[in-house]
């Protein structure tokens, strides 16, 4: 690719256009089998993807790929690293199924320690996964993503919002139930918003279900906001 293509198609270009051919170039490593060597149809140990992509889609097979590797090396395929994949992508799901059955778009509300907390990671987490993207590496977005999802928002904010969000026996304020709501939201468009490079398929869906007849591609990226920083 390097020797050849690349340097072939910089010369030719600068000859004919007297300007480069790129401005940027993205090279990753190698796909390779499970036992780490290199695909060749001689050797008898191409995996094709089809069978996987219908299986799983196509989503957590690019999730899995993103998340695999940093940019430039070598990645391994590995059956049970896909599947992980296509569970992490069915918890974002849920997740949004159950924040789904809230509303949002208030201003009179208050937020918690326990709001203040994720979303001070949230902070951090938007700060990673820009850094990522713009060097163009997905592993490091991929890999912050899922930490958040599973160890800071579903299994611990998610869960410890639960009796606040629906409120049944009216033991806490309006105000600090619909911080909860607003926390949510906010949350998971944001989550939403930063996987979507990595999982395009899923993220629009979702995003048209729950938030917008347009689709997620044509929203701002997420920027870290000040007022999510706080110290707890």
């Amino acid at each position: 690719i390097v020797r050849t293509w690349l340097y072939y198609s910089i010369l030719r270009t600068y000859q004919l256009l007297s300007m480069p051919a790129f401005k940027h170039l993205r090279i990753s490593g190698m796909g390779l089998d499970e036992k780490g060597e290199a695909m060749h149809k001689s050797k008898g140990n191409v995996i094709w993807p089809e069978p996987y992509l219908e299986k799983f889609g196509a989503d957590a097979f690019r999730f899995w790929g993103a998340a695999e590797a940093k940019l430039g090396s070598n990645y391994r395929f590995n059956r049970e690293r896909l599947e992980g994949s296509f569970r992490f992508l069915t918890k974002i799901w849920n997740v949004a199924r159950f924040i789904s059955r809230f509303p949002h778009g208030y201003s009179n509300y208050e937020l918690t320690a326990l709001d203040r907390m994720v979303l001070t990671e949230l902070y951090r987490l938007v700060e990673e996964c820009v850094k990522g993207y713009e060097q163009m590496d997905f592993f490091t977005s991929a890999q912050m993503i899922r930490r958040f999802v599973w160890s800071v928002f579903a299994d611990h904010y998610v869960e410890a919002v639960k009796a606040r969000a629906y409120n049944v026996d009216n033991s806490f304020d309006g105000r600090e139930q619909a911080g909860a709501w607003e926390t949510l939201h906010l949350c998971l468009k944001t989550i939403l918003k930063l996987l979507a490079p990595i999982c395009p398929f899923m993220t629009d869906a979702i995003w048209r279900k729950m938030y917008s007849t347009q689709p997620i591609h044509e929203e701002k990226f997420p920027k870290p906001e000040e007022s999510w920083m706080s110290e707890y």
